[in-house]
């Protein structure tokens, strides 16, 4: 009796889509830690917290805080500045890309600013309006921008997009192919190509 084989994805990180794009970044490199450090445990969704701040949940958790902090803002980019104020915290929140709570945790973490200092960081945000996301440059015209968008909500990502006219321009995937992994027909696969600048290999 054959046994069915059972389709393994490898492991999924899940962001909020409605979070603002800082959040989902800090989100993803804290569950990424997760999945590198605690992959081998069943995972549990609650909204409920523990009532001990230092069992071995809570602990995974803050390492896994760590982590993404690390990852998002390594010691050697953080600011070595005197005077704080909040134009500055906006202004580095925005060029680490990461909320000013993180960056005010980050920095306390290395021993550079005081528990006041931190709290002043933490006291300003960055506006959602002003929040820039890397997969949408300001470079792109309007029409592009809201095509990104747009696909970005499909869940098509940069990375992804880029991944799939690689693996079609090697010849790895046919053009039909491509469309299917891009969630599009014909005439859409030509635009997303223009879009990202790629070419679409002519099949015989």
């Amino acid at each position: 009796m054959s046994i069915p084989l059972q389709a393994i994805a490898g492991h999924c990180i899940l962001v909020n889509y409605e979070e603002d794009v800082y959040r989902q970044r800090f989100s993803a490199s804290h569950e990424a830690a997760h999945a590198i450090f605690d992959s081998t445990e069943a995972v549990s969704v609650s909204y409920q917290r523990s009532s001990s701040k230092y069992d071995r949940q809570d602990l995974k958790e803050i390492r896994a805080n760590r982590f993404a902090s690390c990852y998002l803002m390594p010691s050697e980019l953080l600011p070595k500045v005197q005077n704080w104020d909040t134009l500055l915290a906006k202004h580095w929140a925005q060029t680490l890309k990461v909320s000013t709570e993180a960056l005010s945790y980050a920095l306390l973490d290395a021993q550079l600013v005081s528990q006041a200092t931190a709290k002043l960081i933490r006291s300003v945000r960055v506006p959602m309006k002003e929040k820039v996301d890397p997969e949408a440059p300001e470079y792109l015209n309007a029409t592009q921008l809201n095509r990104r968008t747009q696909l970005l909500e499909r869940g098509l990502s940069d990375y992804y997009v880029d991944l799939c006219f690689e693996a079609h321009k090697q010849g790895i995937i046919s053009t039909g192919r491509l469309g299917e992994a891009l969630l599009a027909d014909h005439k859409e696969t030509r635009e997303i190509s223009i879009l990202y600048g790629r070419s679409i290999i002519n099949e015989l």
